[in-house]
């Protein structure tokens, strides 16, 4: 909604379009990928060398955030104390959990980080795939997105939404890897960071009068340094990853003629 009030309805529209196309099936992909790359562990032979308002409650407190950041936190600190710094630059397609596991477990490394990993992403994706449905059809509901994707089945699920959301996400698991599908998603998810961040500069000039209960810290400076920064990355990604960014920011844009087209249907 903050798009849409900035701009315009279009750019809401490629959010969304965007949103489920690039950004959360992408997402998905990717962990389906690295779910499948450690499930591989477990069987040689198939390694590479051979929801939201049905929830009744849906929020996280400052603790609990808090809570999670720390354990990030420490977590790295524990890599950092058990390996160098070379050897972290190093590691193997970047999985510097295997090389700290390696360190401290030795040769029985591989099964316990291919069921942790395997636990772990399969967990997320349980998350990310019920949950996002949801999106789609809140999206849906306000008229930026696909009316379709409002439907729900007889167990008021979004069953429309989450067929979509299935077969774009399979589809992507078959073209890329792991770090690809990163940077597919990743240069996205930036762009409607930075349209969103200038939004503020928008609304602030459309909508003087609009009650805050949140100001923006260090309005306009650290506003205007992040859209500075993330628009170098983006840059920075097209110029080094054209082949799998490139692809994002097409699809991207293909949501510009699909609104028009669709525009009676959303």
């Amino acid at each position: 909604m903050c798009l849409q009030e900035a701009y315009n309805k279009l750019i809401a529209f490629l959010y969304g379009w965007s949103f489920c196309a690039v950004i959360q099936t992408g997402t998905i992909a990717a962990v389906g990928v690295a779910f499948s790359n450690f499930s591989a562990y477990l069987y040689e032979p198939l390694g590479e060398q051979n929801i939201l308002f049905s929830i009744a409650s849906f929020q996280i407190n400052a603790a609990q955030v808090l809570a999670i950041v720390m354990i990030v936190i420490l977590t790295n600190i524990m890599y950092l104390a058990v390996v160098p710094f070379d050897a972290i630059a190093t590691a193997k397609y970047d999985r510097v959990a295997v090389v700290v596991a390696d360190s401290i477990f030795g040769n029985i490394r591989t099964l316990i980080i291919a069921i942790i990993f395997m636990i772990s992403t399969f967990a997320c994706n349980n998350g990310l795939i019920m949950a996002r449905a949801r999106v789609y059809y809140t999206m849906a509901q306000d008229g930026l997105f696909f009316k379709k994707a409002a439907d729900l089945n007889r167990s008021n699920v979004p069953a429309w939404a989450l067929w979509l959301q299935c077969v774009l996400a399979s589809a992507l698991c078959l073209t890329a890897t792991y770090g690809a599908l990163l940077d597919f998603v990743i240069i996205i998810v930036y762009i409607f960071y930075i349209l969103t961040i200038y939004g503020i500069f928008i609304l602030r000039k459309k909508s003087p009068n609009l009650e805050r209960p949140y100001t923006a810290f260090g309005y306009a400076f650290i506003p205007m340094i992040y859209i500075v920064f993330s628009t170098a990355l983006c840059i920075a990604l097209l110029l080094t990853e054209f082949s799998t960014c490139g692809w994002g920011v097409l699809i991207m844009l293909s949501g510009i003629p699909i609104y028009y087209l669709t525009k009676s249907k959303v």
